[in-house]
């Protein structure tokens, strides 16, 4: 016999499982992680531009949209993996943008879930440029490198 039959027999009651608890942001929607890959299009000096403008749009809108992230970008593949981090609504509304935006190909999305925390308060969007294949990325934005990090806002 199971520990919650034996449990039910002795007017025991077996423990609730156990919560995650999910920070909320301040207008009380859960925080929401999104991770993709892609590829860059175009030549080095259409990636160069393209990032500068991803970055450049990232801090404009994302802290109005209470996004932060980070951008992994390797220059030499120009393989990108992003995190974004908010609330649900806005980062798959922002994901949806990213999908149709002409400066990615194949976009793929890694992982999606509730977090009880960001990872990236501190970042509108930060930059990584790091050197590695899509899984070697995905593997660095597993464990949020701030080091790694060359704009702050």
């Amino acid at each position: 016999m199971g520990n919650a039959s034996s449990a039910r027999r002795h007017n025991i009651e077996p423990p609730p499982p156990a919560a995650v608890v999910v920070e909320q942001d301040a207008d009380g929607s859960s925080l929401f992680s999104l991770k993709y890959a892609s590829v860059l299009s175009g030549s080095e000096q259409d990636t160069e531009q393209g990032i500068a403008g991803i970055i450049t749009s990232s801090l404009k809108n994302n802290t109005a949209r209470g996004i932060t992230g980070m951008l992994y970008h390797d220059p030499s593949t120009k393989a990108v993996v992003q995190v974004v981090e908010g609330p649900r609504d806005a980062v798959q509304r922002l994901y949806e943008k990213i999908q149709c935006d002409t400066r990615h190909t194949g976009c793929r999305i890694i992982s999606q879930r509730l977090v009880p925390a960001r990872a990236y308060a501190d970042f509108g969007m930060a930059l990584a440029r790091t050197t590695g294949d899509v899984e070697q990325l995905i593997s660095e934005a597993e464990t949020p490198q701030h080091s790694f990090a060359e704009h702050l806002v």
